[in-house]
């Protein structure tokens, strides 16, 4: 027979819905946490170190350029140089001195002020950007070194003012007669930028932001930062190695593992709030408590063999259910057992408000219907039925009957008495 679903069985909506949102909440707050203490902070650490190690390239850079310039600079102002009575004896001084100063020198060429553009041979002898540095340096500006030529070939420019000191003028007084044109070799130069971290990435030499003209390493273009070189006009560009990526790399293992931990107790106390506010999980507790304080020795009656082999009516029944069950005095006024040889004649002798000993079998309940299985005897069984099933520890009963013609009546009387009780009929 169909009956509700009890509330033991109904899902518990409430706690589901709210694990259910708490969980999309803690895969957002995690995806978030891992952009942006993983992915972000990496990226971010990535760029400082590409950006350390760029100008840190191009300081070193700088500082070779400075201390080569100084030096032909200091070079130029030796005694034997400046005190020079005459073109022959200059020229052989500048020899000896840049034999010993710069003994790698390719060329130099020492050219007299306005030679450049007086002198035709001289002028077609010289690149463009040799007769650019020229010029700049006899107008007294600020001339840095540049490089020409491709491959091997490569040179290192630089220009340096020739002073001379006049017969009878102080020490410290001296003209500038020409320009000092070297050239050196770059290997020096690219040597000292492959040996500054090698491993960490590639480096690159840019006429301003225009094309290379020396590269090195390998590294990951998109990641690329630039910086001015001083005492030139070049620009560096340094891209970060796989090497380097790894080593800013930050490990997820930290956020993954704070983010369970943190996940794991909102669960637990999302669990446990809205088990108070759940109907569903409310109505399986009460059932549950229930069956937890049953005495231990209640035993379902159908789930036990006992009475396989002793009959129902020598088993032992609690005080409280003797009078449930009518098993209490008898009443004054019983019913007449029919004898065998007679003819049957069942006459109710009184009001029938207990149930007889007698219907109860070996191996089930039998009894006349209407007589000894009167509504008020069914309903009572059923009473006993529905708070074994409880003491047991289950809430629900299956129930099914033949298609005898008081089958419905009696099916019905019994549901009354199992719901009675709490337990719950399908």
């Amino acid at each position: 027979m169909k009956g509700s679903i009890p509330p033991a069985t109904q899902l518990p909506k409430l706690t589901l819905a709210s694990i259910a949102g708490l969980l999309v909440f803690i895969f957002i707050a995690g995806w978030l946490s891992h952009n942006t203490w993983v992915v972000r902070a990496g990226q971010i650490d990535l760029e400082q170190r590409t950006l350390e190690q760029t100008k840190a390239k191009a300081a070193l850079i700088g500082l070779y350029l400075k201390h080569t310039q100084n030096q032909l600079d200091s070079l130029v102002l030796a005694d034997a140089i400046v005190g020079a009575v005459d073109a022959n004896q200059r020229t052989e001084a500048l020899s000896h001195a840049i034999s010993k100063g710069f003994p790698d020198a390719i060329h130099w060429q020492a050219v007299p002020t306005g030679a450049q553009t007086e002198d035709d041979s001289l002028r077609q002898s010289l690149s463009f950007i040799e007769l650019d540095m020229i010029n700049s340096k006899q107008k007294t500006r600020i001339v840095n070194p540049e490089i020409i030529g491709t491959g091997k070939a490569r040179k290192l420019l630089l220009v340096s003012h020739l002073k001379n000191k006049l017969p009878g003028t102080p020490d410290n007084e001296s003209t500038s007669f020409g320009t000092l044109l070297i050239h050196l070799p770059t290997e020096p130069l690219f040597k000292l930028i492959r040996i500054h971290s090698p491993n960490m990435g590639k480096t690159q030499l840019l006429h301003g932001p225009g094309m290379p003209f020396f590269s090195t390493g390998d590294g990951l273009d998109e990641q690329k930062q630039r910086s001015t070189i001083d005492y030139s006009d070049w620009t560096l560009s340094f891209a970060p190695s796989l090497l380097l990526v790894a080593e800013t790399t930050r490990s997820s293992a930290s956020i993954i593992t704070i983010t369970a931990v943190i996940g794991l107790f909102l669960l637990v106390l999302t669990y446990w709030v809205t088990g108070k506010f759940d109907p569903a999980r409310i109505a399986g507790a009460a059932l549950f408590g229930r069956a937890r304080n049953a005495p231990e020795t209640t035993t379902f009656l159908f789930q036990k063999t006992t009475f396989n082999k002793q009959d129902i009516l020598d088993a032992d029944v609690k005080e409280e259910d003797i009078e449930l069950l009518g098993f209490g005095d008898e009443p004054e006024n019983t019913l007449q057992q029919p004898d065998p040889d007679e003819s049957v004649q069942v006459v109710r002798a009184g009001p029938v408000n207990t149930v007889t000993d007698h219907i109860f079998r070996a191996y089930d309940i039998r009894g006349l219907a209407h007589v000894e299985l009167t509504p008020e005897a069914v309903m009572h069984i059923g009473q006993a039925i529905g708070s074994a099933i409880l003491d047991a520890g289950e809430s629900t009963i299956h129930l099914a009957r033949d298609g005898r013609t008081h089958g419905p009546e009696i099916t019905a009387q019994l549901t009354r008495g199992i719901i009675s009780t709490g337990c719950h009929v399908i």
